[in-house]
């Protein structure tokens, strides 16, 4: 990257701290205008800060943190001290710490500097409390400690355009530190929580079940196959990646012959307004399901950005740095999707709720939940 791009580090605390310097008071010894403005946005960074941790900690089943002005001090000074080479060196403190480096050159929200940290998440498993092989992840288990109490972030500008740290700190109970309970959802696209492919059993059947608007749900399914002896998770959803993201078909996975039969004579009684044929165990391995908690969003300006998405969605609980662009093949040119990943179903669905038909850039933006 060419050197008059100007580099940040982000060092954080389990804490958010923002750095400031004094300005010159005005002649009546009030703050000047630029102070004012100054610490308006610092204190808006460090919020920003703050929610981002929380949000993450909510998805991943731990409690809020608390905002500490002593870590936000800790964390400006360390920072302070790496001006000179720019260096992600930790403090080697009483304290948990995250540091980040980024250049001008892209704009690093603090929401986007923790999101970069939760994707992290992808490579942590809660069941032997370790990352994955060759992969790092301890930026994320900083954030979602159930023991973490406080967080303090500071960001500084190096010197001779090398660019920002960002720190952030974190203050621990006395008890050990413990993962929450609960996993937090992965983005879209990748795979399953539990990561495990059930164990073929003989026997099984599968099908593929069609006719299917946009907007059906897993329930509109079950209803149709309800005494054939499936389950919600006996359920995936295929795509068209042209078009509006319609379903083009649901793939259904039956524990025997019988149960097949059953569903055959249900959809007879529908008329010949759905359809299903039988399908390969080849054919439904590879469908990720969405599982109710992933939203497209439709609609959106060409110039739409990560940012933009954050604002639209202001107040949901969503997976942070979830957020995936698409290109799909409309009717006449191309059309942008977004993908984001929520909580959970509740979440997706009241998101869909409030935000549906709601303007992004002066567009009005569609919602559809993926199931």
């Amino acid at each position: 990257m060419s050197s008059s791009l100007f580099r940040q580090i982000f060092l954080c605390i389990s804490s958010l701290v923002l750095l400031c310097s004094g300005d010159v008071p005005s002649a009546a010894g009030a703050p000047s205008t630029r102070a004012m403005m100054r610490e308006r946005r610092n204190k808006l960074q460090t919020m920003e800060f703050l929610n981002a941790h929380n949000t993450a900690r909510v998805a991943s089943g731990a409690s809020h943190l608390r905002w500490d002005q002593g870590l936000a001090r800790f964390a400006n000074d360390w920072a302070k001290q790496r001006k000179s080479d720019c260096k992600m060196t930790h403090s080697g403190g009483p304290h948990g710490e995250n540091i980040f480096w980024y250049q001008r050159s892209v704009n690093w929200t603090p929401k986007r500097v923790v999101a970069t940290w939760v994707d992290e998440s992808l490579h942590y498993d809660r069941t032997t409390n370790s990352c994955g092989a060759g992969k790092m992840c301890g930026h994320y288990t900083q954030i979602i400690w159930r023991t973490t109490t406080a967080v303090g972030c500071a960001r500084v500008k190096c010197d001779n355009e090398l660019g920002f740290l960002v720190e952030s700190r974190k203050c621990l109970s006395t008890v050990a530190e413990q993962p929450p309970s609960s996993p937090s959802p992965p983005p879209p696209g990748s795979s399953p929580v539990d990561g495990v492919k059930k164990p073929a059993s003989e026997g099984r059947l599968y099908g593929k079940f069609s006719g299917f608007s946009k907007h059906t749900l897993r329930s509109d399914v079950m209803n149709i196959l309800e005494g054939c002896n499936v389950t919600s998770d006996d359920l995936k959803f295929s795509y068209m990646r042209g078009g509006n993201l319609n379903p083009a078909g649901v793939y259904v996975q039956f524990p025997s012959r019988s149960s097949y039969d059953s569903a055959m004579r249900a959809i007879a009684k529908k008329g010949r307004l759905y359809r299903l044929e039988r399908a390969t165990q080849s054919q439904w391995d590879p469908i990720v399901p969405y599982e109710g908690k992933v939203i497209a969003l439709h609609g959106l300006p060409p110039n739409a950005i990560i940012e933009d998405i954050d604002r639209f969605l202001s107040g949901c609980l969503f997976h942070p740095g979830s957020i995936q662009f698409l290109t799909i093949q409309g009717l006449g040119s191309p059309k942008r999707v977004a993908l984001v990943r929520f909580t959970s179903q509740t979440q997706a669905m009241n998101a869909y709720i409030t935000k549906n038909r709601n303007f992004l850039l002066n567009q009005r933006i569609t919602l559809q939940v993926l199931q």
